[in-house]
């Protein structure tokens, strides 16, 4: 399976990937995880958040490997699987903020008529 972009090295280590190689995927893995680890900080803020999310995005990557078709380098492919996690993890975090929001204003508006029936 011919790859346009990238080199003959990385594409090399995607085809024994496809094929089974874990050693070959780990490869690609090392290759790449600084930068997706540096992606999903960005997004997030947070270093847990981020490593969860980087290995979220290789798990994927590796789910999905045979999708990529090497029509972009394979670190943008991978670059854009990381950024989706990312917002997807973002959106269920502003919810989680807004149900707390909403939670704790319940809980002090309950305490403040509490205190007025004293």
């Amino acid at each position: 399976m011919a790859r346009m972009a990238g080199s003959d090295d990385e594409s090399k280590l995607i085809d024994q990937s496809l094929s089974g190689d874990p050693e070959a995927y780990a490869a690609l893995v090392n290759q790449h995880q600084t930068m997706i680890r540096a992606v999903t900080f960005r997004m997030t803020g947070s270093l847990d958040d981020a490593e969860e999310l980087a290995q979220d995005a290789f798990l994927r990557a590796y789910q999905q490997l045979g999708s990529f078709g090497g029509g972009s380098k394979f670190s943008t492919w991978l670059c854009r699987i990381a950024i989706n996690l990312s917002l997807d993890w973002r959106r269920r975090e502003s919810r989680r903020d807004d149900i707390h929001s909403k939670w704790a204003a319940e809980v002090v508006s309950e305490n403040n008529a509490d205190d007025g029936f004293s």
